[in-house]
């Protein structure tokens, strides 16, 4: 019996448990509990026990178990007695083994019993020790039925002695022959890059990684042709190899042949793996593809090739990774447009698999979505005889717990800790099998994780004795299951996202104004959906890049100006020259306002159209009236054909002085009429003066002749 002190001091140990088995049950080990010291020192003594076979135990077998103790205290650990302790019967909920793995001080085992012992070694401090502890068969205690078939809870105690306890906590499947399980498992296969992509697109050199020997890409398919396992494809994937056109990679090009080949059950993911509630949220379902993929091609890739000669050539012509080209560019080359980069024929059309639990609320928001896939933590229970559930969209749900697991598994990177990873993933499985009747779907990691055990954890999932291989069609097909909606919380990067695509559809109203919007919108569209991609979730570099792109959208809104400065109206009938900017590639067809600040002047056409050249200025001539002298201040707005906004509105100054243009004509009149008589004045003080001249003459002439007769 324990002495009161020791009492106290276990209780002491509990209160510790649950923040000391967190860390080994995130590093995809056998979660450990410690002991804590007399003195109440913050070092402790730790514990994690592996079991062979994944956690798998067959009737007549030995049980093994690899145990590890930590000494990070300052002093030594005497040798001490492992005692090994199971629980009676097999789990039938799920959340029983979670809550143990967990160090639940509210889980316990049931109707425990010891089955074996061991003496083990002194550790200093500061030192760890490994050693093997092995139960014979017979003393398990388990009867030898399919009817006792499942997972059981095991304890691993160490008496340190002076009150100090440490225990590790893990499972074990009994499997005896003749299982009964009707359970079937729809492993999903993400084809994704994984990439942090700012452009939304891959590269020709990304491409050749991903899917050479041992890249992602040729790794996660050739494991699901292996399997048999549906694929998510993603269509950045597709255009980015057939964009490449003659330039594509081999190593691509024969990816692309084997996928098409494979004729795998499949549905297609949104570009790059983007988010759908995630976009409806923000209001941008549209835009789960690009507008044009035009910028990303060179036209020299589709150039025709000159037609071989058949005498000289007798190799068989190969599969094109391209398909069929559709938009005629200037030259006669022909560019395939985004629906024939994306081309694919899903065995499931049009699913929707939002990222994480989501409001079922949110579900009907979807557009164009025939079929969800939903995360179970969506829901306050998950249903336990159909994977389909009743909500506006067909839904079937996807097993968070045994996908989570799933992935540990798959980037475990020793042996070790993907035999341990793998003994969870099991016994998840192993109690659904007993419990559930419907299909049970898990899915492989779909972010931008390394997973060098993707190819071992997906055959292991195929492999297991108590499943068959099932279908997201066949899941379809169960009776709904009656379910209540969790409450969710919208992440924080969601403010993000809002922000995001609130900019990029910002654009939509300068697009309109040019004649090829998709063309203007391309890259940007696309940059956005691959800024949405999976892989950025979790980065450190997300929040800059989103920034970045921003700014690169405010840049292309700014594309369209108005430059004006005071003006000087005066007259009462005159023509406002307002001239407006584009630095677009493209000309736009815009429409001027201008909106007096006061009744001293009156516009007599409210909206002008405007054609500005690509890179070029226009100006706009607005008819306007003066109706009194002053000044008044002109609201200059820029809008597209639809009246959305293209520019920021200008404000220009203008002095009406009317009364001049009176004044300037009766001067102007006086002036001529001044003229005008000054003229004629002139002419009569001429004619008077010949006149004059005349006269004189002839006086002079007669005197002349007098003189001569006389």
């Amino acid at each position: 019996m324990l002495t009161a002190r020791a009492n106290r001091l276990r209780r002491a140990l509990v209160a510790t448990l649950g923040a000391l088995v967190a860390l080994p049950v995130l590093l995809a080990a056998q979660p450990a509990l410690a002991a804590v010291e007399p003195d109440g020192a913050a070092d402790a003594v730790t514990a994690s026990v592996r079991i062979a076979d994944e956690g798998d135990l067959v009737p007549g077998e030995d049980l093994v178990l690899q145990v590890t103790v930590d000494n990070a205290s300052t002093i030594d650990v005497p040798e001490a007695v492992a005692t090994v302790a199971l629980g009676d019967g097999p789990l039938r909920q799920e959340s029983a083994l979670t809550s143990w793995l967990a160090g639940d001080d509210d889980v316990s085992l049931r109707a425990r019993r010891t089955v074996g012992w061991l003496a083990t070694p002194a550790i200093e401090a500061g030192q760890r020790s490994s050693f093997e502890l092995t139960v014979p068969s017979g003393n398990l205690g388990i009867r030898d039925a399919p009817s006792v078939w499942g997972v059981r809870l095991l304890a691993l105690e160490l008496d340190l002695g002076e009150g100090r306890q440490v225990q590790a906590r893990s499972s074990i499947t009994w499997l005896p022959e003749g299982i009964d399980s009707q359970q079937r498992l729809a492993v999903v296969v993400p084809l994704t890059s994984g990439i942090e992509t700012e452009s939304g697109v891959l590269d020709e050199s990304e491409l050749t990684a991903l899917t050479n020997p041992g890249g992602r890409l040729r790794a996660r398919l050739d494991s699901a042709i292996a399997t048999g396992a549906t694929v998510a494809v993603d269509p950045m994937v597709l255009a980015s190899i057939r964009l490449l056109g003659a330039s594509t990679p081999a190593s691509a090009g024969d990816w692309l042949a084997d996928l098409e080949a494979a004729q795998l059950d499949s549905f297609v993911l949104g570009w790059a793996d983007v988010d759908p509630v995630e976009l409806l949220r923000a209001g941008g379902s549209a835009l789960r593809a690009p507008a044009s993929l035009e910028a990303e091609i060179d036209a020299a890739d589709f150039a025709e090739a000159p037609e071989p000669d058949p005498s000289t050539s007798t190799a068989a012509p190969s599969a094109s990774p391209t398909p069929p080209a559709e938009e005629p560019v200037e030259g006669g080359t022909v560019l395939p447009d985004v629906a024939a980069l994306t081309a694919w024929e899903p065995t499931l059309t049009e699913v929707a698999w939002p990222v994480g639990a989501v409001g079922l609320g949110e579900l009907q928001g979807l557009v164009g979505a025939q079929t969800v896939l939903l995360d179970d933590r969506s829901l306050a229970q998950t249903p336990a005889d159909s994977a389909r559930i009743d909500a506006s969209t067909a839904t079937i749900l996807e097993r968070s717990s045994v996908s989570t697991a799933v992935a540990r598994a798959a980037s475990a990177t020793t042996t070790a800790a993907w035999q341990s990873a793998m003994s969870r993933v099991r016994a998840l499985l192993a109690i659904a099998a007993r419990a559930d009747t419907g299909t049970i779907i898990a899915a492989m990691p779909r972010d931008g994780a390394d997973t060098p055990r993707f190819d071992e954890t997906l055959r292991a999932l195929n492999e297991l004795p108590w499943s068959s291989p099932g279908t997201l069609t066949e899941a379809l097909d169960e009776p709904a299951a009656e379910v209540e909606a969790a409450e969710v919380a919208v992440p924080e990067r969601q403010a993000s996202v809002d922000r995001l695509v609130g900019a990029s559809l910002g654009l939509d109203a300068i697009a309109s104004t040019v004649e090829q919007p998709a063309t203007l919108l391309g890259q940007r569209r696309t940059a956005l959906l691959g800024l949405l991609s999976s892989a950025w979730r979790d980065s450190e570099s997300w929040g800059p890049a989103v920034e970045q792109e921003i700014a690169a959208i405010a840049t292309v809104n700014g594309s369209i100006s108005i430059i004006g400065d005071t003006i000087n109206q005066l007259s009462s009938h005159s023509e406002l020259p307002i001239t407006v900017s584009s630095t677009l590639p493209q000309r736009a067809t815009v429409y001027v306002t201008v909106t007096p600040s006061n009744p001293s002047l009156s516009i007599e056409d409210q909206r002008v159209e405007l054609v500005v050249p690509a890179n070029g200025q226009a100006r706009a001539i607005v008819p306007v009236e003066s109706v009194a002298n002053g000044s008044v201040t002109l609201t200059v707005a820029i809008a597209s054909g639809s009246g959305d906004s293209v520019a920021a509105p200008a404000f220009l100054d203008l002095n009406v002085q009317a009364g001049w243009e009176t004044a300037i004509t009766g001067t102007f009149g006086v002036l001529v009429g001044l003229v005008f008589i000054g003229g004629i004045v002139r002419t009569i003080l001429k004619r008077r003066r010949a006149r004059s001249a005349t006269e004189q003459g002839d006086v002079q002439s007669a005197d002349v002749e007098a003189d001569a007769r006389g």
